[in-house]
């Protein structure tokens, strides 16, 4: 399972930081879910973080990894509207695992471990465990980004 918590504001070293993490959870070789948490998020990226953003998330060996490590996606979005927006984004755009738009950290995690499940993919800790550790992720993040996914 990995964690992903997003700042109250996106800035060029966080995409960065984003890049770094990720080399190191595919440099596992280890299937994974990725609970991406944005209810922190303050203000949408402006234009240079979204076009950092999209050039990383669309090299082709991110998306190949993706494709072959990652079981699925939840991002946790507070607003029904854009939860609504983003899962209407999924029907036009294939992604390269399996994506999911949660009202809040529960319903992403439960999402993430029934794909990890489905894919028969071992936990490393009984579930409890990987939650209290995901729990204590999100607090020390506080109203800070972590400064790369946590893995576990």
């Amino acid at each position: 399972m990995v964690l992903l918590v997003c700042p109250r504001a996106f800035d060029a070293s966080w995409v960065a930081q984003l890049d770094s993490g990720f080399r190191d959870v595919f440099a596992r070789r280890t299937p994974f879910a990725l609970v991406t948490d944005t209810t922190a998020v303050a203000s949408m990226p402006g234009p240079l973080e979204r076009k950092a953003l999209t050039d990383w998330a669309s090299r082709p060996d991110q998306l190949a990894l993706q494709k072959e490590l990652n079981v699925g996606s939840s991002t946790v979005v507070k607003s029904a509207l854009m939860r609504g927006g983003l899962q209407a984004l999924y029907w036009f755009w294939t992604p390269a695992s399996p994506q999911h738009a949660a009202r809040d950290f529960d319903e992403a995690w439960a999402w993430c471990l029934a794909k990890l499940d489905e894919r028969r993919v071992a936990l490393p800790h009984p579930p409890r465990e990987l939650r209290r550790l995901a729990d204590r992720d999100r607090a020390l993040a506080d109203d800070q980004a972590m400064p790369a996914p946590r893995g576990r």
